[in-house]
This record gives structure tokens, sequence and C-alpha cells, in this order.
């Protein structure tokens, strides 16, 4: 059960807390315990739980949804995040290990998220190996904990990439020019659409202190199931859905290469903000007509606009 290391690490981490309120000792000389972290800063080491939950709950009164309670506005709760997990740094050494336990099906492996290990050389060069996020889409880097809006643009969950397990350099070119780099065994290794080996990376320019323009590309290859008579075979194309669940573009059947990009803007001056993005995707459909023709090129996009005012804090 991928969820048994971060239990253990929280479980030392809560002993580790109770037992320095308890004892009237100090810790040990350059050591720091606080709840759920400990430190030591002449090592250079830090240990850390991390989490965060969110969940829905929705409610109708005196609008009946049919006989079977199951339409879009039914009532309900559901919990749709549980994150728990650990980081740390040690030297130039960096880790990061989290899990979902409230993932639709914990043994199919979805309750894995991020689980890496980075390696800073320089300022403007790290290595990153593991499973993470690939390098495209603003929105889709910005974790769920920090977005401003409750869900993200329905664009960027049907054509951005997700977590898969790869090599990624990245780092900061004299802190004008952000990079990201990487090759990945595929873009979503919980998903039955996952294309193969994949090329990622991503490219941001600080203009300004106000502006951050930034521009994403990644290519990977499709191979559609083969036919057989016996086993239905499974489309893996892109498809998009709305948060209610509501389907609005099923995925159709490709084989060929599948391209990803998009560019993003983001101004903030004092209180006020403004990010804008856009993404396509491209796939090929080779073999899929009804006598194993090529079809013409599948082509998705979209774009979003953000913007708000802070009003305190």
């Amino acid at each position: 059960m991928r969820a048994g290391a971060p239990a253990l690490v929280l479980s030392l981490l809560i002993a580790a807390a109770a037992e320095a309120q308890e004892s009237e000792k100090e810790p040990p000389p350059g050591w720091r315990v606080e709840p759920f972290a400990i430190e030591n800063r002449s090592a250079d080491f830090r240990l850390a739980l991390q989490g965060y939950v969110q969940a829905d709950f929705r409610s109708f009164p005196d609008w009946p949804s049919g006989e079977d309670g199951a339409g879009l506005h039914a009532d309900g709760f559901e919990w749709r995040r549980i994150r728990i997990g650990v980081d740390g740094r040690w030297k130039e050494l960096s880790w990061q290990l989290d899990v979902d336990p409230a993932s639709q099906d914990i043994r199919e492996g979805k309750a894995l998220r991020d689980a890496w290990v980075s390696l800073r050389l320089t300022r403007s060069l790290q290595v990153r190996a593991g499973h993470m996020k690939l390098p495209v889409s603003y929105e889709l880097l910005v974790s769920n904990a920090k977005t401003d809006f409750t869900e993200r643009a329905a664009v960027v969950e049907a054509i951005a990439p997700n977590r898969d397990w790869g090599v990624m350099l990245y780092g900061q070119v004299r802190r004008v020019l952000e990079y990201q780099a990487g090759v990945f065994a595929g873009d979503g290794s919980q998903s039955q659409n996952r294309a193969g080996t994949t090329g990622a990376g991503r490219l941001v320019l600080k203009a300004a202190r106000w502006l951050d323009v930034g521009a994403s590309y990644a290519q990977g290859g499709v191979t559609a199931d083969p036919v057989d008579a016996e086993v239905e075979a499974s489309p893996k194309g892109f498809s998009g859905w709305t948060e209610s669940g509501f389907r609005f573009f099923p995925p159709p059947f490709v084989d060929g290469r599948r391209v990803r990009w998009g560019v993003d803007a983001r101004i903030q001056k004092g209180p006020a903000a403004l990010w804008a993005e856009f993404l396509e995707g491209r796939e090929r459909r080779h073999g899929q007509g009804p006598s194993f023709e090529d079809l013409p090129e599948l082509r998705g996009d979209g774009w979003s606009v953000n913007a708000w005012w802070l009003v305190t804090g």
C-alpha cells in the first residue's frame, strides 16, 4: 500500500513532537523540533509533514433530483482530495513524497502523486528524477492547494498532461529566464490514454517585475490498441468534461504523434493581477478509418483568463 511510508513518517514526527513537549530537557544541540517537522540548521537538514484536505458538499433544497436521485443537482458529500506526505532537504538534496487516500482506486496505484528527488548543482542547473508533473501549462503546475479558483479551467483538464515517471533538468538563468526540460515514460501514468515516451519543456521569461511570459511544449507517441475480435479496443484520444461530470467531447481513436503546446502570461501590479493561458493539442490518427485508412489530425484548443484584486491580507 503506497500510503504506508507517509503514515510511518507521520507517526515518527508526531511522536518526536510529543516527546519534545513532555521532556524537560532541551533537544540535542543544533536540532529543532516543531509540530510535524524536525530541523537541524547547522547540518542544513529539514524533514516535514505536509498535507491538506478538500471536500465538496452539495445541497439543493426544494429541488427534487428525480426518482433515482442521481441527477447532476443531487445532494451529496465528496472527499475531493486528501493529500498527505513528506518533504525534506539535506544540503543540495531535496525530496517529496505524497499520496491521496481519497483516490477512487488505490489498488491501481492511483493514490500516488509526487515521488521525486532533486539535486541542486548550481542555481542554473538542477536535476529531478521520479514521479512528477510534466512541465506544460502554468495552471497545471500550480498545486490544487494554491489555485485561486475551486477548479482548474476545462481546457487545462482536457489537454494538459499529468504526472509520470521521468528525469528533468531545470533552473534559473540570471534571474530573467527559467527553464524546465525532461524526458518521461509517458504523459500520465494513471491514465488509460497514456502516450509512450514523451519529451516536455517549458521556458518562462521574466520580462519585468510585474510581467512573466511562458511557453510550453510536449511531444510523445500514442499506440492504438491492436484489433482483436475478442477484446474491445479502448480510445486513447483527448477528451473534455465539465466539473459536473458532463462529457462534452468523448475520446476518439488515435494512433501516432501527440503534440501539446501553450503560451501564458501573468501580470501583477500591487493588489491587482491578470493571468491568461492558451493551450493546443494535436493527435494523429493513422489507420483509424473504416478501412484502416489515415484520418485527418485531431486538434483541440482553448484559452482561459483570470483576474483578481486582493482586498486585504
